[in-house]
This record gives structure tokens, C-alpha cells and sequence, in this order.
């Protein structure tokens, strides 16, 4: 996983995949450094430390079934189902992305307004406090905005407020990450741009079909500058799912 490479790491539930994907990120790395090598020296030769900074990302259930009850009524009511679920796995992960951000950033309160400024000109946020933290609080009220309005139906309202959004949070599920973090190595110091981003996306299995699959396919597509970090716990064939099924010969 450390590697300099895209990986992909299938198991069960409970291996430990999530541990290891945590394990990249920049708050896990200055832990190994700071304590836990201080503590045990003997330990630096037992792992080797990622050459690019990780943007864990978990997989929030809500993106699969939030909007199943919205979805029937997609056919007759026009609900844009699929663009609502595309938005609110952006806001998701630009909200992790801009945690890694402060991170990396630290108390330097004017890098923090400069970047905050140039995302929030590309994100068209406008009346917002520019810091990275007030960002952040813009992306939670545009997911609650838009659970409140499919769950009470209103179509021209949902419509209106996805259209106020930047095209690319309903793009390619990697358009809105990765444009913003390119922001961000324009905005600050050569000497703290990343030589790569770790895009970390754990328990793809619980994720929507759209997001497996555009996620998979970057896996041999994807901008060098960014590795992908993906974990995934298969499931069994409906052979062996279904119990009233007959065992077939091996051979199949």
C-alpha cells in the first residue's frame, strides 16, 4: 500500500483494511514519527513511509440507500436521483480533502485564507468566511440542503440547488477531488505540495454500482500525480449465497 502505485486490497470484514488505509493518512504518518519511532527506534526498519499524501475517504452508507425511496419517484416525479448521489459523494470527500488541507497547512492563517479563496472561487461560494474550517461547514450545509429537499420531494427546488453547484461535483467521481487539489499546489509554497495524492476510498462494497466501476477503471486511467488507494470486500457468487441452490461440479 505504501508503494507509489495504484492498489486495490480485498478481504473480509474485520481484517483490518480500514486500519491500513488509516495508516497512510498525513495524522497516522506524524504519529509514527513523533511517538511510536521515539518510543521503539527499532520499529523505523519495519515500514516503509508513503512518498505521497493520503485523503482517507470512508464509504458513507447513506450514498447507497439515502436516496432508494427518492429513486421510485425518480420516473414520475423527474427527481435527478443519480446527480443528487454523484453531489453528495463530491461533498463527502472534499470534506476530507480539506481536513488533509489544514493539516498540511498548520496554523499559517494567511496560506489557510489564500487557498480558502481559490477554492471557494472555484466551488462559486460566495458570502463565506475565507478559511478552510468555514469551507468545510459550506459543504455540510449544501448535503443537508440536499437531503431535506429529497426527502420532501421538492423537484424544482433540488433542481434549482444542484444547478447553483459546480459542475464537476456531479462529473466523474474524481472531477471534484482532483480539481481541488490541484487548487491547492497552485495556491501554496512549492515546498508543500505533495510529489503525489492517495485518494483512499474504503469499502467500495458499500458504495453505489456508479462509483465501483468509474473507480475500478481509473485504476489504469487515472492522472499519475494521484494514486488511488481502494479496499473492497468481495462477495460470494449467488452460488454460494443461495442456500436452497444444489452444489454444482467444481469444474464450474
Amino acid at each position: 500500500l505504501v508503494q507509489t502505485q495504484n492498489s486495490l486490497l480485498m478481504g473480509p470484514r474485520g481484517c483490518g483494511k480500514t486500519t491500513l488505509l488509516k495508516m497512510l493518512t498525513p495524522e497516522a504518518i506524524a504519529y509514527w514519527r513523533d511517538v511510536r519511532l521515539k518510543e521503539e527506534p527499532a520499529l523505523e526498519a519495519t515500514m516503509a513511509l508513503p512518498e505521497f499524501t493520503a485523503i482517507y475517504i470512508p464509504s458513507d452508507t447513506r450514498w447507497a440507500y439515502e436516496l432508494e425511496g427518492a429513486s421510485r419517484l425518480s420516473q414520475t416525479d423527474g427527481i435527478p436521483v443519480a446527480r443528487a448521489q454523484r453531489v453528495m459523494v463530491a461533498l463527502s470527500s472534499l470534506h476530507e480533502a480539506l481536513g488533509v488541507f489544514e493539516g498540511l497547512i498548520g496554523d499559517d492563517i494567511r496560506l489557510d485564507q489564500g487557498v480558502a479563496l481559490a477554492l471557494a472561487d472555484q466551488w462559486r461560494a460566495t458570502r463565506v468566511v475565507p478559511t478552510l474550517g468555514h469551507l468545510r461547514l459550506r459543504l455540510q450545509t449544501h448535503a443537508s440542503d440536499i437531503r431535506s429537499r429529497l426527502n420532501l420531494g421538492r423537484v424544482e427546488a433540488l433542481h434549482e440547488a444542484l444547478d447553483a453547484l459546480p459542475p464537476s461535483w456531479s462529473a466523474h467521481a474524481l472531477d471534484a477531488l482532483t480539481g481541488t487539489c490541484a487548487a491547492f499546489e497552485a495556491t501554496v509554497p512549492k515546498r508543500m505540495r505533495p510529489k503525489r495524492w492517495g485518494l483512499c476510498f474504503d469499502e467500495l462494497e458499500t458504495a453505489p454500482e456508479w462509483l465501483q466501476k468509474e473507480l475500478l477503471t481509473s485504476l489504469r486511467n487515472v492522472d499519475q500525480r494521484f494514486l488511488l488507494k481502494l479496499t473492497w470486500t468481495p462477495a460470494l457468487p449467488q452460488l454460494f449465497a443461495d442456500e436452497n441452490r444444489a452444489p454444482r461440479d467444481t469444474q464450474d
